[in-house]
C-alpha cells in the first residue's frame, strides 16, 4: 500500500492485532472472538487493554462485517452492495480493493469501534455512491438522526439478542413483543461520514448518508476537485462498549485519542443533535470541555478573553524557633513574569506590621497572624527572601506560589478574629472573569492536617505548621469554579474536623489573568 494512501488512514495497531485472527474453516477474520463483554477493571480505568467488543469479516466481501454487542447479546451486519476483491489481513485492519476504482474499503479493529474508510487514490466522477445492506436482529430499526448519523435501536426491555423461550408459544409472544415493542434504546451507531483529503485540514468534498429501510448509502460529491487520497469514513460504534469508562471533576468526559472515540456520560432527558460552531478553535478558552473524535477536536461550552491563573508550583518554609527575621524560600524554578505570592503565618508578640519587607514585594493582606505579599519574578530571582517584623522574636511558617498567566491585579479582602474560633473566609468580587482566588488563613497554636483543610468547593493547595503547641499554622486553597465578573463568591468556612479554634487572619485575594492574544 503506497505511503500516501495510509496517511489517510489510521496507524495500524499491533496490540489490537493479536485479537484479529483468520479463521480459515469459516473464510473469515475473528476480531476478539469469544468476548462475553467482561472488562478488566485495572486496564479499565487507562482505557487500554482488551476490545470491548468483537466483530467478523467475511473474506468473500459480499457477506460483509458483523459486530457483536457482547452487553446486549445482539449482533449487527453491513454487507457493501458495490464491487470488491477477497479480503486480506494487516495487522489489525483488513483490505478489500475496490473492483473498478483505484481505491480501497478498510476495516479498523479499534477498542469499541469498528472504523471503515473508504479510501481513493484517484477519481473519475464527481459523484459516487457507494450502498449497503444494513442486517439487524429482530425488533430493530434503523434511524437517521439530525445529525446525519444512523442510529440502530431496539427495545430498552430485555429482550435483545439470544433470549430463551420455554415453549413455541412464548416464542411467538417474544417474536411479537419484537415487533410491537418500542425501539428506545440505541445499540449501534454509524456517525454521520466524514471526508479526510491529504494535505488539507478540512475537506471540501460533501458527503452524507442517505436511508431507506435497510439500504443505506454513501453519497459523496465534490470528489472532482478533490485532493488525494482521501478517505470517506462510516464507522460503527457499539454503543455499550463506547460509553463512560472513566473521567474526571471537571466534564466527565471520556478520552479515548487511540480510537478516536468521545462519548458524554449519561444524561436524562437530554442529548446532542448537532454541534454548532461558535468560535476559532485558536481563540483562548478555559473551563471547558474538549475531546478528540474522527479526527476532528471538539469544544463543548468555556469562556474566552482571559487566560486563567493557575498555580505552577510552590515551596513551603517553616521556622520552629523564634526570630524576628524569616527567611522564605523561593520555588526550585523561577521564570522571570511569573507571578509570586507569599503567604506568612506569624505569632503575634508585641507591635503589628513588617519593620524589613524585600524589595518588589506589595501587600495584599496583613491582619494578626496573617500576611500576603506578592512580586513578578525578574531577570535573576534568588533563591530566597527575608522579612522582618515588628515586635518580639516569634515562630513562622509559610508559602510561596508560583502563578502562571497572572497579569498582578488583585481584588482583596481581609478579616480577623481574635477569639477562638474556626477560621472563615471573607467574601470577594472578582472584577474579572476566570479569576484564580485564594482562600488562606494564618493562626495561633493549633495543629493542621496535611489534607482536608479546604473549604467546600475548594481544592487544597498547600498547609503547614511551624511545630509544638506554641506554633503557628497556615493553610491555603482555590475555589475550584470561580464565579463570573461581579459576582460574590461568598464566605467559606475551614472544616471543623482541622480543630483550629484559636486566634487567626484570614484574606480572600481574587488574582486576575492575562489577555488572551
Amino acid at each position: 500500500l503506497a505511503t500516501s494512501v495510509r496517511s489517510v488512514l489510521p496507524e495500524p495497531n499491533q496490540n489490537l492485532a493479536q485479537f484479529l485472527r483468520y479463521d480459515a474453516k469459516e473464510s473469515k477474520f475473528a476480531y476478539n472472538a469469544g468476548y462475553t463483554g467482561e472488562v478488566n477493571p485495572d486496564l479499565a480505568k487507562t482505557g487500554n487493554g482488551t476490545p470491548r467488543i468483537s466483530a467478523s469479516f467475511s473474506q468473500e466481501p459480499s457477506n460483509g462485517v458483523t459486530v457483536t454487542d457482547p452487553i446486549n447479546k445482539t449482533d449487527f451486519t453491513v454487507k457493501p452492495k458495490f464491487r470488491l476483491e477477497a479480503g486480506k489481513q494487516d495487522q489489525n485492519q483488513i483490505f478489500y480493493r475496490l473492483a473498478g476504482s483505484n481505491g480501497y474499503l478498510v476495516y479498523s479493529s479499534q477498542i469499541a469501534t469498528i472504523k471503515e474508510d473508504i479510501v481513493l487514490a484517484s477519481a473519475d466522477k464527481d459523484r459516487m455512491v457507494f450502498e449497503y445492506e444494513l442486517v439487524m436482529g429482530e425488533g430493530q430499526e434503523a434511524r437517521l438522526e439530525k445529525d446525519g448519523s444512523v442510529g440502530i435501536y431496539g427495545s430498552s426491555l430485555p429482550i435483545n439478542g439470544n433470549v430463551a423461550t420455554g415453549s413455541e408459544q412464548d416464542a411467538a409472544l417474544l417474536q411479537k413483543t419484537r415487533e410491537n415493542g418500542q425501539k428506545d434504546k440505541l445499540l449501534f451507531d454509524i456517525p454521520a461520514p466524514v471526508v479526510k483529503e491529504s494535505g488539507k485540514t478540512k475537506s471540501s468534498v460533501v458527503t452524507r448518508f442517505e436511508l431507506e429501510g435497510k439500504s443505506l448509502r454513501v453519497v459523496s460529491e465534490g470528489l472532482g476537485s478533490a485532493s488525494y487520497p482521501l478517505s470517506i469514513d462510516p464507522s460503527v460504534y457499539v454503543e455499550s462498549a463506547a460509553q463512560l469508562m472513566r473521567g474526571n471533576n471537571e466534564s466527565n468526559v471520556a478520552f479515548d485519542v487511540d480510537n478516536e472515540l468521545f462519548k458524554k456520560g449519561s444524561t436524562t432527558g437530554a442529548r446532542i443533535d448537532e454541534w454548532t460552531e461558535t468560535g476559532e478553535m485558536n481563540n483562548a478558552s478555559y473551563d471547558q470541555g474538549v475531546a478528540v473524535a474522527g479526527g476532528y477536536m471538539y469544544r463543548a461550552g468555556g469562556r474566552s478573553g482571559r487566560i486563567m491563573p493557575w498555580v505552577a508550583s510552590q515551596q513551603k518554609t517553616v521556622l520552629a524557633t523564634t526570630s524576628t527575621t524569616f527567611a522564605m524560600n523561593m520555588p526550585a524554578i523561577r521564570p522571570s513574569g511569573d507571578l509570586y505570592v507569599a503567604i506568612l503565618s506569624h505569632d503575634v508578640s508585641g507591635p503589628t506590621g513588617f519593620s524589613s519587607v524585600p524589595a518588589g514585594w506589595t501587600q495584599l493582606a496583613d491582619t494578626r497572624e496573617h500576611a500576603v505579599f506578592w512580586h513578578t519574578g525578574g531577570a535573576s530571582e534568588p533563591a530566597s527572601y527575608s522579612w522582618t517584623k515588628n515586635g518580639n522574636a516569634v515562630q513562622w511558617a509559610g508559602v510561596i506560589l508560583r502563578i502562571k498567566n497572572a497579569n498582578a491585579t488583585f481584588t482583596t479582602t481581609a478579616q480577623n478574629n481574635a477569639t477562638d474560633a474556626n477560621p472563615v473566609f471573607p467574601t470577594v468580587t472578582p472584577t474579572s472573569q476566570g479569576a484564580l482566588v485564594l482562600r488562606s488563613a494564618s493562626w495561633d497554636d493549633d495543629n493542621v492536617n496535611a489534607h482536608g483543610y479546604a473549604p467546600t468547593g475548594h481544592d487544597e493547595i498547600a498547609s503547614g505548621m511551624s511545630g509544638g503547641a506554641t506554633g503557628v499554622g497556615f493553610a491555603v486553597s482555590r475555589i475550584d469554579s470561580p464565579p463570573l465578573s461581579g459576582v460574590a463568591t461568598g464566605t467559606a468556612t475551614m472544616p471543623t474536623s482541622q480543630n483550629i479554634l484559636d486566634s487567626y487572619g484570614s484574606s480572600s485575594i481574587a488574582i486576575y489573568g492575562s489577555t488572551a492574544t
